[in-house]
């Protein structure tokens, strides 16, 4: 089946509605599992602390972790303490699962819009004849722009943060240092350059050679997702091993000697990846579409 193609190309505030929908709703549907696999990614710096066996031990571990103490405020009120000794009774606390969610919860409005609109933008130039004969460069380049420009300007400082608060508890004493932020960028940059280029280009190869019957945004959209983890995913594990130990410290030493003896360990949490990335994608996809298709209809942006 050859891809359908819109009739023009939609304007910038319509991508950037879409890019704000699909990156919500991707990132509450899936965020557990980020958290998982950072926590897998990062333990091959400690070889003495806290160890996984695997993704199932390590969502067991997190889940019996104790709900934190009310505040000073709250500790009077009596709703408010039953209410936090009822949930302890359960033996289960699905909290540290969403732990540091509210800043990537905000920054995928901003994450997806920028990809999207970026790569639709991109696409809808003139790239010249070089680009006739194999339209998937046009596509690949288009997606490795986007994706470099979202990696250097949003995602690297997100994730910086994001990671030491998973990992760490907090927020560690250099964030004080503005610039140390967007410590990780050369490899979050070459993550999300070559991973956004094969996802669109997953997308494209995915709408010429699915059935009939499965062809529609959330496989597509599903597809990618495991084109972009397949590329991403070794980058991804040395960047959080880069972003959550100290510069020049013994952790980092340690996670330098693992992988120069073990290059495998940068495919820590693959499973987790995959789990992830599938329906990930495929709900971002499914949403950013549905959502440029109502915004246009109805004529709104």
């Amino acid at each position: 089946m050859s891809p359908s193609h819109p009739p023009s190309r939609p304007s910038i505030a319509s991508t950037i509605f879409a890019g704000s929908v699909s990156g919500m709703l991707s990132t509450v549907a899936v965020y557990p599992l980020d958290v998982v696999r950072t926590h897998l990614q990062s333990q091959i710096m400690n070889t003495q602390g806290k160890m996984y066996a695997g993704a199932g031990d390590c969502v067991r571990s997190l889940i019996k972790t104790p709900y934190p103490r009310l505040p000073r405020w709250a500790e009077g009120r009596s709703a408010l303490v039953f209410v936090r000794g009822a949930l302890n009774s359960t033996g289960v606390n699905f909290l540290p699962l969403y732990k540091g969610l509210l800043l990537p919860l905000g920054a995928q409005v901003i994450y997806k819009s920028t990809i999207f609109t970026v790569h639709t933008n991109l696409m809808g130039l003139d790239w010249g004849k070089w680009t006739e004969r194999s339209p998937l460069l046009k596509t690949s380049a288009a997606g490795t722009t986007a994706g470099a420009v979202n990696a250097l300007v949003w995602v690297t400082p997100v994730e910086f943060v994001r990671n030491n608060q998973i990992v760490h508890g907090g927020y560690r004493s250099f964030l004080r240092n503005f610039a140390g932020m967007w410590r990780g960028a050369g490899l979050t940059v070459a993550r999300d350059s070559l991973g956004c280029a094969s996802f669109f280009v997953t997308i494209d190869l995915a709408k010429q050679h699915l059935p009939e019957s499965i062809n529609c945004p959330l496989t597509h959209g599903m597809c990618a997702g495991l084109g972009f983890w397949a590329v991403a995913l070794p980058f991804d594990t040395v960047k959080t091993l880069q972003q959550t130990s100290e510069k020049g410290g013994d952790a980092q030493a340690r996670w330098m000697q693992r992988l120069a003896n073990q290059p495998t360990l940068v495919w820590r949490g693959w499973q987790v990846a995959v789990m992830r990335g599938l329906p990930g994608a495929g709900i971002t996809l499914w949403s950013y579409t549905a959502a440029l298709d109502w915004i246009q209809n109805k004529k709104f942006l």
